[in-house]
């Protein structure tokens, strides 16, 4: 898990078991300002979700151990009003059925694109009520 603070802000939860997905994930969310804390696994999520409580949260399907919809059941039964993202290059009709009747608030297919990413954060910001995640 790595945390890569910066003043002010709210964190924002990527988990995903590849390096280079939370690397770009992190990077613009960074460029928006916001803190972002990272997870390699599910398990990992878990843990650093209890630990931050973090705005939004991104959650890739497929990674070890504990896959992205197991971690989204898991934190939506502790907080049913968590803003949670699913990144997926696995975007069939099924997976982001499930992940919208889990409760994710969106689905995002990789390769993402700047563009769907600011929406997301648009989205979560009018979800939350929280306008620090409204990028620049």
């Amino acid at each position: 898990m790595t945390d890569t603070p910066l003043p002010a802000g709210p964190s924002v939860l990527v988990a995903d078991d590849a390096h280079e997905a939370r690397l770009l994930i992190r990077r613009m969310l960074q460029h928006a300002g916001l803190r972002v804390v990272e997870a390699r696994d599910g398990e990992q999520a878990l843990a650093a979700w209890q630990h931050e409580r973090p705005v939004l949260t991104f959650l890739d399907i497929d990674m070890p151990g504990t896959n992205g919809f197991a971690a989204l059941i898991a934190i939506r039964a502790t907080d049913p009003q968590a803003a949670v993202v699913i990144v997926s290059a696995t975007s069939s009709l099924a997976n982001v059925q499930q992940a919208m009747q889990l409760g994710a608030m969106a689905f995002v297919v990789k390769p993402w694109s700047a563009k769907r990413m600011v929406e997301v954060l648009r989205q979560a910001a009018k979800a939350t009520g929280d306008t620090r995640l409204l990028p620049d």
